[in-house]
């Protein structure tokens, strides 16, 4: 995976909250029972990467 990339990503119930879903709390929806989730995911960045970018050009002899 790439910074920039984006995956749909869908989890069947028996991987996300089962037969019992969720009741809804505060800032998180209810989620019924046997519910199939969907997320979509995208890599922004990559925490300590643009440092590590940094000290290798800092260590090239350009």
């Amino acid at each position: 995976m790439k910074v920039g990339d984006v995956f749909d990503l869908t989890l069947p119930p028996e991987l996300a909250f089962g037969a019992k879903g969720r009741r809804a709390s505060a800032g998180k929806p209810a989620i019924p029972p046997n519910a199939t989730i969907n997320y979509t995911l995208e890599l922004s960045t990559i925490p300590g990467k643009e440092r590590e970018l940094l000290e290798d050009i800092e260590d090239a002899d350009i």
